[in-house]
């Protein structure tokens, strides 16, 4: 919600379901990847607002979503690695 503050989500694997809970607002569901892929959170376009990607080990991609945007992919790793982001 851009506050600055952390909140909680979860993705279901057997869906490929986000769902951001925001407190004071309704759940936020996100049908987004495949069920082998592993969610990954980050600002992709600056704008203080946490969104939602996926990294696909079996073809070492990240998937970022940034709503109203294109998804931006992104060949990076090898199909063992684990994902982490940051403000690097």
């Amino acid at each position: 919600d851009g506050n600055g503050i952390s909140d909680v989500g979860i993705y279901r694997p057997s869906t490929h379901m986000f769902y951001l809970r925001t407190p004071g607002s309704p759940t936020t569901a996100i049908d987004w990847g495949i069920s082998s892929d592993i969610p990954v959170t980050g600002d992709w376009d600056g704008n203080g607002i946490s969104d939602v990607g996926i990294y696909r080990p079996s073809t070492h991609m990240f998937y970022l979503r940034t709503p109203g945007s294109p998804t931006t992919a992104i060949d990076w790793g090898i199909s063992s690695d684990i994902p982490v982001t940051g403000a690097w």
